[in-house]
């Protein structure tokens, strides 16, 4: 039960912002799988960011530990920053591959 509270959570505050959204008429029905895919597109470009900063991040560990005398410990990778910052960096490049002057979030600053 404690696994689906924040669960839970999500899925009633989502529900309220697309009620919100489709009573004033700034979003449809219609854009709301779209939005789900590319949602979902963008969480696997940050699994395979953190895959790859994963993979760079024990190369350049081992490749420390091989070269110079100094002990660099593995663990240094299993901080949470890695995961976050991977997440980001791959919604960037998400939002990167589709985006352009006419997809812009915020038309301002380009």
């Amino acid at each position: 039960m404690e696994g689906l509270f924040p669960v839970a959570i999500v899925v009633i505050s989502s529900a309220g912002c697309f009620l919100a959204g489709s009573r004033t008429g700034r979003w449809t029905r219609h854009a709301l799988w779209p939005s789900v895919c590319r949602m979902l597109e963008s969480v696997g470009m940050g699994a395979l960011c953190f895959l790859l900063n994963m993979c760079l991040g024990m190369g350049l560990i081992l490749a420390v530990r091989s070269v110079t005398p100094w002990f660099v410990p593995i663990y240094l990778m299993s901080d949470v920053l890695i995961l976050a910052l991977s997440f980001l960096q791959g919604l960037m490049l998400c939002m990167w591959w589709h985006g352009g002057p006419e997809d812009s979030i915020a038309p301002g600053l380009q």
